[in-house]
């Protein structure tokens, strides 16, 4: 065999290599589109929903009276202390509330503790 068919034959394979893998490649795009389908098509009930807003609103209002009373400590230290607890804890909770959704559905799951918990 002279050189020249030794290259012919090395391009076809090439050729043959790139459109396998480009077919694969198709394989796998349209595989990853039926499941984004599938998981758009998937309906979760109201009462699944319902009932993680109420764990992720349990969950929210733990840290925010954890940090209300961790706040009311280090103004403690100070000689100061919060004397409405109530109306402080409103505005730590709407804070940490807006927080903690941008957090967790920024987050690699995109989902909060109240939707993992309940696996939807």
């Amino acid at each position: 065999m002279d050189d020249n068919n030794i290259e012919e034959k090395n391009m076809l394979d090439d050729q043959i290599t790139n459109e396998e893998s480009l077919e694969q490649s198709i394989n796998e795009t349209e595989e990853i589109d039926e499941a984004k389908v599938e998981i758009a098509n998937t309906k979760v009930s109201f009462i699944k929903s319902f009932a993680a807003v109420i764990i992720d609103n349990a969950f929210v209002g733990i840290i925010s009276f954890i940090l209300l009373y961790v706040f009311n400590f280090l103004l403690g230290l100070s000689g100061y202390s919060i004397t409405q607890k109530g109306s402080m804890l409103l505005i730590i909770f709407v804070i940490v509330s807006i927080f903690y959704n941008s957090i967790c559905e920024s987050s690699k799951n995109g989902r909060t503790i109240g939707k993992r918990l309940l696996k939807f």
